[in-house]
């Protein structure tokens, strides 16, 4: 008898049942939708993949320049492409098929161990950076005793982080031993500088894609400029928390019960709603659109 895969079977049906109540509830105020004001607006559009377009060369700068203080050279445009096509992985459950891609592209120019260490290591100031610009968004919307002592745990974290830089090394040394089957945990370790560098890079990109998501809302929705902050907060907020809960593939589901959560004391549940899902197909869009273009104006073999 073959065995359940629990994991998967979990990560398919948790943004299956979000989803769920998400359309659920568009289909029960579909009458109040349709009567919002919408303005539709195509330039903000474009203007939102074009910041999405940034948000993947500047991570694929942040990989190249992980890689280089590792010891290995690659060029820009191979780490762009590598990180472009892996990006559509991220959906695929089980939370390391975006990583297998890049390691099937990089296994003959990285060692194994510096792959693994620069893999935790981006994963470390990606959610570190998120919880930064998340900080801002429970600073505005927490009021209670209890949210308020979440907002401070959060601050913890990232204060630890920046002024301990080993707990960075101790989650690379579970993640190697996780997948080094035996041996030593022999890697090269780089300095604060670096590390620091990379997480301003982050938090950059961070601002990136989430002036992305400002453009792609005000494209269907009025909204005023000086929210925009607020929504580069809450978009960062939303895709951490999809991120950290690894078990749903993309954060499907996780990310958008969030984002609604954050987006209704502004717009109404029904709205945040139209928000949330319509946010998930303009990202796996524009990623797919992005990897195309940039395979399509590529060299077929990676240098």
């Amino acid at each position: 008898m073959k065995k359940v895969n629990w994991q998967k079977t979990v990560g398919y049906l948790i943004p299956i049942v979000i989803f769920y109540f998400l359309f659920r509830s568009i289909g029960e105020n579909f009458s109040l939708i349709s009567d919002y004001d919408f303005d539709f607006k195509i330039f903000h559009l474009i203007l939102s993949v074009i910041f999405v377009f940034f948000n993947s060369v500047l991570a694929a700068v942040i990989l190249k320049y992980f890689f280089k203080h590792f010891g290995f050279y690659l060029s820009f445009l191979d780490m762009l492409r590598v990180y472009s096509l892996s990006q559509l992985a991220k959906y695929i459950p089980g939370g390391v098929w975006l990583y297998l891609l890049r390691f099937r592209f990089l296994n003959k120019r990285v060692s194994k161990e510096s792959f693994i260490a620069v893999s935790a290591l981006e994963n470390i100031v990606y959610v570190l950076s998120g919880l930064i610009l998340a900080f801002f968004v429970s600073l505005r919307i927490f009021t209670t005793i209890p949210q308020r002592a979440a907002a401070l745990a959060m601050c913890l974290v990232i204060l630890i982080f920046l002024f301990r830089v080993k707990w960075f090394y101790f989650f690379v040394d579970k993640a190697m031993k996780f997948f080094k089957s035996s041996g030593e945990l022999n890697y090269q370790r780089i300095g604060r500088g670096p590390l620091f560098i990379t997480l301003f890079g982050s938090t950059l990109n961070w601002i990136l894609v989430g002036i992305g998501f400002f453009f792609f809302v005000s494209s269907f929705l009025q909204v005023n400029y000086g929210m925009l902050p607020w929504f580069v907060a809450v978009f960062a907020a939303s895709v951490t928390a999809g991120y950290i809960f690894i078990i749903a593939p993309g954060g499907l589901g996780v990310r958008e019960g969030i984002m609604v959560l954050l987006l209704q004391s502004v717009f109404g549940l029904e709205v945040a709603t139209v928000i949330a899902v319509a946010t998930r197909l303009w990202a796996v869009v524009s990623e797919s659109f992005i990897a195309g273009l940039i395979t399509l104006f590529s060299k077929n073999n990676l240098k």
